[in-house]
């Protein structure tokens, strides 16, 4: 379903984006061997692979939010009362008729008794497991803050220089997924539970940047730790100096068959 050519063509990018960066962050962690990353190595791994398996989904199944008075939807089965109530709206903003898509809606109120209870126990349930995941992920960085801070005195100079590096980035990668993900979410959730509008162009932006998560995550990783900014600076360096070299290399060519001429 065409939207408009920002939420079309700005999450490929990014997806393809993702699958360039991604594999060679892989890369560049199981290179670096002057870095004691520990199990944290694996972490990262982990989230580069979780990363590129999100831009697959943005490839196949591109996510596009829609609110109108008191419901929203995303994609999956069809409820036919639910996609009557959109109906009209739907088809003047899209052009195309809700009751031929797949779609899950989720409506609040002017709606009977059972579809609002479904749609509220639905909310209740993602808001549960994304409030939890929150949680988890702030009480988690809390503790290996604490331990840190517990073996500091035990610890070298260059080891606690490093420990607060990846601490850094684990805060920056605990930021990300927060702003880029969860807030998209509790905003197309939340939005129409309180009948607000504040028009679809925001709508349309949530989804762009829930696509560029998988490219921002490890891009904040590599500008945060210094010897993953200077493999990024080596690779370019060398790269602008053999262009450079192969530029001048024919001149002086040029220049020794004339002398020899």
């Amino acid at each position: 379903m065409y939207i408009d050519w920002a939420h079309r063509y700005l999450p490929r990018c990014f997806a393809v984006c993702s699958f360039i960066i991604n594999p060679l962050f892989i890369y560049m962690i199981l290179k670096d061997t002057n870095m004691n990353m520990g199990n944290y190595k694996y972490l990262v791994l982990y989230f580069s692979i979780f990363n590129m398996s999100c831009s697959l989904c943005d490839l196949f199944v591109p996510v596009g939010i829609y609110n109108y008075q008191y419901a929203g939807y995303l994609s999956g089965t069809n409820v036919n009362q639910r996609l009557r109530y959109v109906q009209d709206s739907f088809m003047r903003y899209y052009g195309q008729d809700p009751m031929e898509l797949n779609i899950v809606i989720a409506q609040y109120w002017d709606a009977s008794p059972d579809l609002i209870r479904d749609t509220w126990i639905g909310i209740g349930l993602l808001s549960i497991v994304s409030f939890a995941s929150l949680l988890i992920i702030v009480l988690f960085g809390f503790l290996i803050v604490s331990e840190l801070r517990n073996q500091i005195l035990f610890l070298s100079a260059n080891t606690r220089r490093q420990q607060t590096q990846l601490t850094i980035a684990l805060v920056i990668q605990t930021i990300t997924p927060t702003v880029a993900c969860f807030l998209p979410c509790f905003f197309s959730w939340y939005q129409p539970m309180f009948g607000i509008n504040v028009g679809q162009w925001l709508q349309n932006t949530s989804s762009i940047v829930m696509s560029m998560f998988p490219v921002i995550d490890p891009l904040s990783t590599i500008f945060v730790l210094p010897t993953f900014r200077r493999q990024v600076k080596n690779v370019l360096f060398r790269t602008a100096k053999s262009k450079t070299n192969s530029a001048t290399t024919p001149s002086r060519a040029t220049r020794t068959n004339a002398t020899c001429f």
